[in-house]
């Protein structure tokens, strides 16, 4: 019998096209799961966040449970406290839109005078009403689009509520997403695993912290700033 022989080449082609395949399934069931996975991130890091406010109030002799309802209670609170301060801010957004359209008109037409007066030719008429007129189209895209806009804040209260309750079930019952995930990683891999997440925990964690209170901090001043 002769054997047959099959070019390199074309094993090398057949892996390939293999892994490529493998890779878009692996793909595709993540971006499936991809709002749960979503979920139990937002989660854990918010569990991250609030762990050493818990840690605090257990120094402080406060029962466990009553420690972690306490700084949920808090964060809930903060969170709320912001919805009620944005809400009208973002329902005036529109006809705040309108009467900054007309301030610059203002300036544009009080610049348009000043350079006329010293001999350029610029229309002051056509420029306001240009002005005017992308504003008012502006504020009324915005005021068109409230009811979608809505919709979506409903959508992330919901998705919120979500991530607060499976955030209190992971501290209530002190699991997280290293636990749920350490029996499906092979058995001569744990320990490496382990000492991951405790890099994570007791180094990783802090800096995570940090970047979310600079980026929440720089939130809160910015809408300071845009919204007074």
């Amino acid at each position: 019998m002769t054997r047959i022989t099959v070019p390199r080449i074309i094993l090398i082609l057949a892996a390939l096209i293999g892994g490529f395949w493998l890779v878009e399934q692996t793909f595709r069931i993540v971006y499936r799961i991809a709002d749960i996975l979503l979920i139990f991130g937002l989660a854990w890091l918010l569990k991250l966040l609030l762990d050493p406010l818990m840690r605090r109030l257990r120094l402080w002799h406060v029962p466990r449970v009553l420690s972690i309802l306490i700084a949920y209670g808090l964060f809930i609170g903060a969170f709320v406290v912001m919805v009620i301060w944005l809400t009208p801010q973002l329902a005036g957004l529109g006809q705040g839109t309108r009467q900054l359209a007309r301030e610059i008109a203002l300036r544009a037409d009080q610049a348009a005078n000043w350079l006329q007066a010293r001999g350029v030719e610029v229309n002051p008429h056509a420029l306001t009403m240009q002005i005017i007129t992308l504003g008012s189209d502006f504020a009324s895209t915005v005021a068109g689009r409230a009811f979608e806009i809505a919709q979506s804040v409903l959508s992330v209260l919901g998705k919120f509520a979500l991530v607060i309750t499976v955030s209190i079930y992971m501290s209530l019952t002190r699991g997280s997403m290293g636990d749920w995930l350490r029996p499906i990683i092979p058995p001569r891999w744990r320990d490496e695993y382990d000492e991951f997440l405790t890099d994570v925990k007791n180094a990783y964690s802090a800096s995570i912290r940090g970047y979310f209170y600079v980026v929440a901090l720089g939130t809160l001043l910015s809408s300071v700033i845009l919204f007074g």
